[in-house]
């Protein structure tokens, strides 16, 4: 990617700024592809925990 556009892209990003989760810029970034873009889902690893344990409680 050029520079310019890079740039053009860097300096429309407002890192304070807070967005409603409704909010069309949020992006699923792990839905992208076949490969989990931050790793592991802590959701579903802490879900197969619970899944696999025999303690009831």
């Amino acid at each position: 990617m050029e520079f310019a556009v890079r740039r053009k892209y860097y300096n429309r990003c407002k890192s304070l700024e807070s967005l409603a989760p409704e909010d069309e810029r949020n992006l699923d970034i792990d839905g992208f592809g076949p490969h989990r873009v931050r790793g592991t889902n802590w959701t579903d690893r802490l879900g197969n925990a619970i899944e696999l344990s025999d303690q009831q409680g």
